[in-house]
This record gives structure tokens, sequence and C-alpha cells, in this order.
């Protein structure tokens, strides 16, 4: 998946507000903004993403980030993961990723 495409997967599960005709509006915990965070590139953004799944979720979200950058059992690599690595886990764990050929 591109960065765009992933950012806008990630906001669409975080909560498109609407549409309307200059194109859509994001709620953030900042209030809604009309342009898409980018979870790919920003820490921040991608951990205000993370507080919207529920337990079972994040549960996953960890080990997936745990299997995939870090060397088991040093969990603590997986905490130094980047944006970019953290979006692609965050869309793994919903079930929104998508491989590119």
């Amino acid at each position: 998946m591109s960065e765009e495409q992933i950012n806008i997967a990630i906001a669409e599960e975080c909560g498109i507000i609407s549409k309307d005709q200059w194109g859509s509006l994001y709620r953030t915990l900042h209030g809604i903004v009309r342009n898409c965070p980018d979870y790919c590139n920003c820490l921040n953004a991608i951990h205000e993403a993370e507080k919207i799944l529920n337990q079972e979720q994040k549960e996953r979200y960890f080990l997936d980030l745990m299997c995939q950058y870090g060397k088991w059992p040093k969990s603590l690599e997986a905490i130094q993961a980047t944006a970019h690595q953290r979006a692609e886990a965050f869309l793994r764990t919903i079930g929104k990723w998508k491989e590119t050929k």
C-alpha cells in the first residue's frame, strides 16, 4: 500500500466525519481537520490512532510489532518501531492491510 492509501485507511477507521465540497473532514484529538493525518511519518498521529484499538486488538498489534520488527523475546525493540511500521501493523490488526504486487 502507498503511504496515502495507508493514511486514508487509518483515518477512515478513526472516523471521517463527513465530506463537503472541498473534500473529507477528519476527527483528531485536536478537533476536526481538513488534511488527513500523516500516520506513516508521524509517531504522534499513529499513537492517537492506537487509542481506538480494543484490548484484544492491542495485544495482536503489539505481537505483530514484535514478530515483524523485533526479535523475540527482545520486545523492547518493537517499541522502537517507526511510524510507518506501526501504521502497517495497525492495518494488519484491523484486517485492512492490502499487499502490493
